[in-house]
Formats: structure tokens, C-alpha cells, sequence
């Protein structure tokens, strides 16, 4: 396998995003999602085909990955727990552990589930001097979330619009001034960016849903559970019900809204790596110009999948493939042979801990 621990002195990049498909342009050909700046990535990276998050949900998965362990032994199953409360003493996690180690641990946007309280770990995880930024909508004083007056339970037939996501925007503010900030001379960085989107609401500037005719979107092949699954296979979620598919219309404009939150998330991303280094980012070819980044590993996955239709799912929380299944890139500038190689070999995102250390 393609051994990518990151060296003492090196600097980390870590960038985590929400409810995101493996159906990239990297990992599908031919996909209709584009996602430029990812695919860029990708070209530099060991890309991971078969990698799976612990639980196909944003707190446990999250408490796994960032602990180094599974959800049976951090407690973590549902959306409000917290890893600390079960074991107060116990885990450093990564970017603790980075901490210690001797690196400036930094952070901004989603990293740990919560916006908020002790799920965002405090000093135990980051550097005093820059704590991860709490959800902008909270900070800002801007209505980041909601698209129309509706709470979360509504349907994913309508709950897009074509606005840009300001959580994400500001999120990359902060992480630029973190990197710009960052003192060379200092300690190396491990720097966590936890991107929202594609997360409901799909929200998205105009010119992504342009992207995507809905006339040209097309449905889930498998749209009804399968007869005599495993009763854990599936989750009842507070969306459609998996026997009764909703109108085609309907799946159209869900997708589409996904498609686009996904490009716009993508120029989020991009935006994020120009500032490090845009010949690079640009062009693989390009020899490493910048101190920093020459020296930086970049890690980017999903903290699990999603589904749009496949067996009357449109949500996570299920054990089927589309769910559980996560993009996993790795750039490792420092080995060679890591630059554009693939790896079909089953990883799981509580490998990246002892990995990274």
C-alpha cells in the first residue's frame, strides 16, 4: 500500500464535507456533477475507491474519524452525543494529538458535529490562539440555513434555492486568514476545514443550478427498497416514505439542487487551494512553488455518502453503499509514487488517525 503518514515538520490540510456521493468527476466519468477543483486534487492524490465511514451520520462518524476509534467505543450513535460526556478523561484526538505532537492546530467550519458547546473539544484539540470558528450563521448575524419558512422535516423536493451558501463562504474566509496568518517560522500546521454543503438546504449561486437542465437530470435506476432486506439495511427517516417514490418532477429538482450544492462546495474548495497556491492547484505539472504547501499533506473525504432516490432514500442514516461509501483523497507531495495512484483495497476513515500521525 501507499504509505502516506506525514513526516515531522510536515504541514497538514484536512478539509471534511457533509452528505457528500462518491459521484465526482474523479470517481465517476462521465458523471454530470462537476466538480473542477476536486477532480484537480485528485490528479495529485492517492484516490481511495472502496473508503467507508463508521456510521452513516454526522456525529458518530465525525467522533470516530477524530478519535481514532469506532462508534461502539466512543458511545457516539446519534446526533446529540458527546464523546467527552461518556469519556471525560480519556481520547486526545487528532488534531490533539497533532497539537501535542507540536503543530499549530487549527480549524474552521464543521469539523466536530456540533457548532457549538464541547463537541467543538476546545483547547484539548486546537491551539488557544485560534479556536475553530463557530457556525457564521451564529457569529455573523446571518440567516445562513433556511431557504423558505419550513423546518428541517420538510421535503427534499423543495428545499434548495439558488443563493450562495454563506456558512461555507465564511468558513473559507477564516481558513485563509488561519493560513495567511500562519507563521512560517513557527510550528508546522494541521489545519481541519469542515465544508457544509452539500447538507440540506441545497443552496447554491444560480450559475450551478445553470449547470444542470433539469430536463437532463437523470432518476435513480432502483427507486423502491429491496424486498427482503435486512431490517438494519434501511433507516426511517423524516423523508419520503422508501415504498411510495415521490413524483419525477420532484426527484428532478432534489438532484439538480444536490448537483449544484455539490459544484458550489467545489468553488468553495477551490477558492480554499488557490490562496495556498493557485499554479499548483491549476496545474499538476507545475513544480511546488510555495514552502507550505510543498510540504503539506492534503486530505479531503466526505464524513459519509448520501442518498438521492436509491431505494426511496433520500437522506443517509442507512447501511446501503451510497451511504456508507465516502471519497477519500490523499496528497502526499514528499512520495512520488502517491501522485495520481489509485487504491481499490477497503479503508475505513478510522484508519486517517494512526495514519496521519
Amino acid at each position: 500500500g501507499v504509505t502516506t503518514a506525514s513526516p515531522s515538520g510536515r504541514n497538514v490540510l484536512h478539509v471534511i464535507v457533509d452528505d457528500l456521493r462518491s459521484e465526482l468527476g474523479c470517481y465517476s466519468p462521465g458523471h454530470p456533477i462537476q466538480t473542477p477543483n476536486i477532480d484537480a486534487l485528485a490528479a495529485r492524490s492517492t484516490r481511495f475507491t472502496r473508503a467507508y465511514a463508521q456510521q452513516a451520520l454526522c456525529n458518530p462518524s465525525r467522533a470516530s474519524f477524530l478519535t481514532g476509534r469506532r462508534p461502539d467505543t466512543t458511545g457516539v450513535y446519534n446526533i446529540d452525543d458527546d464523546f467527552r460526556k461518556f469519556h471525560p478523561r480519556g481520547y486526545t484526538t487528532l488534531p490533539g494529538a497533532l497539537k501535542d505532537a507540536g503543530l499549530r492546530s487549527l480549524g474552521a467550519g464543521k469539523t466536530f458535529h456540533n457548532h457549538f458547546g464541547s463537541l467543538y473539544d476546545g483547547a484539548r484539540s486546537w491551539s488557544r490562539e485560534a479556536l475553530p470558528y463557530r457556525n457564521p450563521c451564529y457569529t455573523q448575524g446571518v440567516q445562513c440555513v433556511p431557504c423558505h419558512d419550513r423546518s428541517f422535516k420538510s421535503n427534499v423536493t423543495n428545499d434548495w434555492c439558488e443563493i450562495e451558501a454563506l456558512d461555507d463562504r465564511f468558513t473559507i474566509d477564516v481558513a485563509i486568514d488561519l493560513y495567511e496568518g500562519w507563521n512560517a517560522s513557527a510550528a508546522p500546521f494541521y489545519l481541519a476545514v469542515g465544508l457544509h454543503k452539500p447538507h440540506l438546504p441545497w443552496q447554491a449561486e444560480k450559475k450551478f443550478f445553470d449547470l444542470y437542465p433539469e430536463d437532463d437530470v437523470v432518476l435513480a435506476k432502483h427507486q423502491r427498497a429491496p424486498v427482503g432486506m435486512p431490517g438494519m439495511a434501511w433507516a426511517d427517516t423524516d423523508g419520503p416514505s422508501p415504498w411510495t417514490p415521490i413524483e419525477e418532477a420532484g426527484q428532478r429538482a432534489a438532484r439538480r439542487a444536490y448537483y449544484a450544492a455539490v459544484s458550489g462546495m467545489d468553488a468553495a474548495l477551490g477558492r480554499l487551494l488557490d490562496a495556498i497556491d493557485p499554479d499548483v492547484m491549476r496545474n499538476t505539472a507545475v513544480v511546488f512553488r510555495v514552502v507550505t504547501l510543498a510540504t503539506a499533506q492534503v486530505i479531503f473525504h466526505g464524513d459519509h455518502g448520501w442518498q438521492l432516490g436509491e431505494h426511496g432514500e433520500w437522506r443517509k442514516f442507512t447501511n446501503f453503499e451510497l451511504a456508507t461509501r465516502v471519497p477519500l483523497l490523499i496528497a502526499t507531495p514528499w512520495l512520488p509514487r502517491s501522485v495520481g495512484a489509485v487504491s481499490h483495497a477497503v479503508v475505513e476513515l478510522v484508519d486517517l488517525y494512526p495514519t496521519i500521525l
